[in-house]
Formats: C-alpha cells, structure tokens, sequence
C-alpha cells in the first residue's frame, strides 16, 4: 500500500498506511520501528497541513510513549492531538483524548486532574452514545477515586463498569476492572472478598492470554493473600507464573514487589529489601507517583523489621510527603470544588432542559413570566379577540391515508399558522386533533380585532392540498411527498369580548384560554362554511371602527353597535381610496340560530375579488 500511494502520489494516504503499520508494531513490541513509522506520518500530516492525520499520529504518539512510561512526552503529544480534535469539532476522537490523557494523569499522580479527564470523558461518551467508552470512563473514575482513597466511591463505579463492560462484551476490561475492585475493596479492608475478585481477574486473564494484566492481577492476588495468611495458595499462583514474565512496567514492578512480600514471609528480608527496591526503582523510571508512595511504604515496613533506623526515617518521610500530595488537603479540596462545579453545571442544564420545554409548551411571554417566577394562573382581558379554525373533511381525508401522512400535513400547516400569528401578535393557544385556537388581547379592541382579522385572512390565504389525486406532482406549500389531490380548506370563526387566559395545571403546564367568548367564537366556526371566515356582529363593529379610525365609545364598549343588516352591502368596500393595511372586506351574513344564544345577526371577512 505505501508503494502504490508513492506512486499515485496520494501523500495523505501514505502518511495513514504508516500511521496503522505503526498500531501494528506497537501491539508486536516493536516501539522503535513503530515510532520511526509515527514520525514520518508526522511529518506528512505537517508539511501537507492535514489536521485529521495531525490528530491521529499525535494520538498514537502519546499512547507509545505512555506504553513505555514516558510520561511527559505522552501527556504532551496526547494535548497537542487534542488541541486539533477540537479544532476540527471531532467530539468521537475529542472522547479517546480524554480518556487517555486521564490515564496519563493517574500515573503522573495528578489524580484531580485524571478525575477530572476521566469525568470529561465520561460526560461525552454518553452524550455521544458510546457504550465501550463510557464503561471505561467510568471503570477509570473509580481508579481514581481508589487513588484518592476514597476506596467506597471508587468500589462503586468499578461495580457499575462490569456490566457496562459485560454489556458490550469486552472480557479483557472485565478482568481489569474486576481487579481494580479487588483493590478498592482490599483497601477497604474487605480482604476476602477482594481476594475473589482477583481470582476472577487473574483467571480471566489467563484464558485470554494477556500476559501484562495476568501478571498484575497474580501479583495483587498474592499479596491480598499473603495478608490474608494463605501463603500456600499465593505459592501456586508464583509457581504457575514460573518461566513466563511480563513486559510492562508496571505490572513488573508489581509483581517484583509481590515477590518481596513472599520473601518477606519465608523471613529472607535482604532478597526482600532487594526485590522491592528494583520495583521502586522502576516506579520511579516509569513516573508512576502511586506504585512508587507504595513501595516507599513497604519498604518503611521492611526497615522496621530490619531495624535499619535510617531506612526507616527515608522511606517514611518520602510517603508522608507523597501521602499529602495526593491524598492532602488540596487535593481533597480541588476535588470537592470539581464536583460542586460539576453539580452546578448539571443542574444549569437541567434548568436549560427544562426551560426549553417551557417555550416549546407555552408563549414565550407567558414562559418569561413562569421562569421569573410571576403568578400566571389567570390574566383578564376585556377585549379577547378569539379565532377558532377547523380543517372541513378531515374525518373523511384522515381515515384514507395512513396516519403518519396526515400527522406530516397537520405539522406543516400549522407551523405555517404559527408563523402568521407571530407575525401578527397573536397568541397561539393550542391545536386540538385538527382544530386551531389562537387570540389577542394584549391591544385595545381594535387593534386585537384587526391582529386576528389579519390573520385569520392570512391562514385561508394559505394553499395546502389532501395527498393523492390524479394531478401529478407537487404543489407549493403541500407536506413534503404528498402528491397533489383536493385543496384543504378550512372554516374559521371569530368573536370578540371578555376572556381570560392563563397556565392550567401544576405537573404538565397547559396554557390556555376560557369565557364565554371562546364559546362564541367556536360556534362561529361550527356554523361557518368551508373556505369562509365567520364573524361575529361584535368583531365586526370594532374592526370597521379600527378601519375607519373612530374610536368606539365607552359607553359602546358594552353595548356594540350594529353594522348595517342590508344584505351585501360592503360595511368596508374593498376598493375604498383610503390607506388600508389590509386587504379585507366585511358582507353581512344575516341571522342565524346559535346554539345557546338565539338569533344573532353574523358577517363573512373576506379578502378583495380579483
């Protein structure tokens, strides 16, 4: 593959076959070769300006060098990959960064900050849905948490890492975290118990081959066991280790140490002191803050038993030291305040969820008023001006499409009305199946009778058409997909007067409007007809007086005056030379019957003839 890209000249291309020949070096051990092949893809991701192939060699970079205990190189190459993930928005590989950098930090000892990068990590691997990377991050905060000595806290992440790990099937990460359990609860003084999940871990480990965790958890087993005083069995699990040896250093030095305990036991105290102080020697190579306050430890203990005084007094000094580092008050106190931020930061976005609820469910002035805090169970207006529509046929069109057509038709249309009641001022109220309830109330009678006058002209004006017919095609402002049949139309009725409007409920806020007028303005739209726009006599009186600009007497405000009875007389012709902003008419419809009311006497609005 490099051979044919050099020759096709794909440069990027060759710089990621060497990047994945690199993986593959690494995972046989050879870290020479396998840095050689990093560098060069480096160098192609820079000269070429490729930011993704920059992310990746610099990613693979820092898990190499972590792999061999470098530390400070990893942590470097790891930040540098990072820096171009979130320059490029690539939140999958930002998730990984997290991740590994977190493991770098619990190695350096920096637990605060590894705590912190595992919670990073945690946070979006969840919010991204990735199953494997959230049962790590979580496995890993327990680790740290373990680290911090809060063994409690970090038992139970490790047991809600299992299934997590279980889940997805990943039994290499099962054992690692069984073992990581062991620990914690061994700390915790829970020993026999521990000794059972390292036992799971080491078994584990010994199926799938992994020779690096086997020896890390043989050589927690045996130490947990030899505190338990089962010397006998930790002999077996040295025995069945005999001729096999693991390459990474941690697990070497801890299983030097392991050994420096069973020497310990059989009294031999120099091979002791010997062994554990090459497993300090390359805690200390590797960087590894926690294996090496734990050598320091034992090694305290072994002087002690050797009556080396001086010995002693080191060894003691230097884990106290190391002790306050990372188990001290400032790193209680950076977890404590990493936490509250954490908690605040929650709650802040519960309170965004919650608030975007809010406006999706109610007015945004009604929400502004719930999240002040205002009461808004009731607000009175006097001149409600109310619009009632109702889609004509839907029963019959609805039962001939399937349901998910007709729910698409009746989003776009009302999205569309929507869109006209806020251009006009008017509140939408709510949808009820394929019925619309909007008002407006927050302007003097007239300017509420011209607001929903407007739309209500606005909303007939719309063309939305049933799906299915024999016309072909696609007509403007049909749901996406429908094929063009018969027009929807609708009937429209409008009233005006008192009305109150407010939230209804405590635990699913509905807000809502209800008097009389609503009432009225729903039997304009019941007794209406199809394509028309029925008013009442008391909307009609007020809109002429808001055509005309003549303020309607306070004594009429009880008391609407009639509009002329005359059969098609135009109260407001339509070719009038006056200003008008918008196009409408009013024609007397005549008297009806209306259910609790009698005879009344109602008007079409209508738009101009063409």
């Amino acid at each position: 593959a490099l051979e044919l890209f050099e020759i096709v000249g794909d440069v990027i291309s060759r710089g990621y076959v060497l990047s994945n020949m690199a993986t593959i070096l690494h995972k046989k051990g050879d870290i020479d070769a396998s840095q050689r092949a990093l560098n060069e893809a480096l160098d192609i991701a820079i000269n070429h300006k490729s930011l993704t192939l920059q992310a990746t060699v610099y990613g693979s970079l820092g898990v190499l060098y972590g792999s061999i205990g470098e530390y400070g190189k990893a942590l470097e190459f790891m930040q540098r990959g990072l820096d171009v993930e979130e320059q490029l928005g690539d939140l999958t590989s930002m998730t990984a960064s997290y991740g590994n950098i977190g493991v770098i930090y619990y190695y350096l000892g920096d637990l605060v900050s590894a705590l912190d990068y595992h919670q990073r990590a945690l946070d979006l691997s969840i919010k991204l849905d990735m199953a494997w990377m959230t049962a790590v991050s979580t496995g890993n905060i327990g680790g740290a948490y373990v680290g911090l000595g809060d063994h409690a806290t970090g038992a139970e992440y490790f047991r809600r890492a299992i299934p997590l790990h279980e889940a997805v099937g990943n039994r290499g990460s099962i054992a690692r975290v069984t073992g990581n359990l062991g620990i914690a609860l061994r700390e915790n003084g829970e020993l026999e118990e521990a000794v059972t999940h390292f036992r799971t871990a080491y078994q584990l480990d010994r199926d799938l081959g992994n020779t690096d965790e086997m020896f890390f958890a043989a050589a927690n087993l045996i130490y947990t066991l030899i505190l338990c005083g089962d010397v006998d069995e930790a002999r077996t699990i040295i025995d069945q280790l005999d001729g096999q040896s693991p390459t990474d250093p941690h697990s070497v030095a801890l299983y030097r140490s392991a050994l420096g305990h069973m020497q310990r036991v059989d009294g031999d105290l120099d091979a002791a002191h010997q062994l554990l102080t090459e497993a300090l020697d390359i805690a200390k190579e590797i960087g590894s803050t926690e294996i090496t306050m734990s050598m320091h430890k034992d090694l305290r203990e072994l002087a002690k038993e050797r009556n080396d005084f001086e010995g002693y007094i080191a060894h003691n000094t230097i884990f106290l030291q190391l002790t306050e580092e990372i188990k001290g008050r400032a790193a209680t106190s950076r977890v404590a305040n990493m936490q509250a931020e954490r908690a605040m930061a929650a709650e802040r976005e519960e309170r965004a969820r919650e608030r975007a609820v809010l406006y999706s469910t109610l007015p945004k002035h009604i929400a502004d008023r719930v999240v002040r805090g205002d009461d808004v169970s009731g607000d009175h207006y006097d001149h409600a001006a109310v619009l009632f529509l109702d889609i004509v046929g839907f029963t019959t069109h609805s039962s001939e499409h399937p349901p998910s057509v007709i729910t698409d038709l009746l989003g776009t249309i009302f999205a569309r009305f929507d869109e006209i009641c806020a251009t006009h001022g008017v509140t939408k109220v709510k949808t009820i199946g394929d019925a619309y309830l909007c008002f407006k109330g927050d302007g003097t009678a007239e300017e509420n009778a011209r607001g929903v006058a407007e739309t209500a002209v606005a909303m007939q004006n719309t063309t939305f058409s049933w799906p299915g017919g024999h016309q072909g095609g696609l007509q403007v402002g049909a749901a996406e997909g429908l094929r063009v049949g018969s027009p929807v139309q609708f009937r429209v009725g409008v009233h005006i007067g008192p009305a109150t409007a407010g939230i209804i409920g405590t635990e699913r806020l509905q807000y809502d409007i209800w008097g009389d007028t609503v009432n009225m303005a729903s039997r304009m739209e019941s007794t209406g007809e199809a394509g028309k726009i029925h008013v009442s006599e008391a909307f009609a009186s007020f809109l002429a007086h808001a055509r005309n600009d003549i303020p309607v007497p306070h004594s009429v405000r009880s008391d609407i005056p009639s509009v002329p009875h005359v059969e098609g007389e135009r109260v407001i012709p339509s070719d009038s030379e006056e200003p008008f902003p918008i196009p409408y008419s009013l024609f007397p419809r005549g008297e009806i019957e209306v259910k609790g009311k009698g005879v009344i006497t109602t008007y079409w609005l209508e738009g101009p003839l063409t």
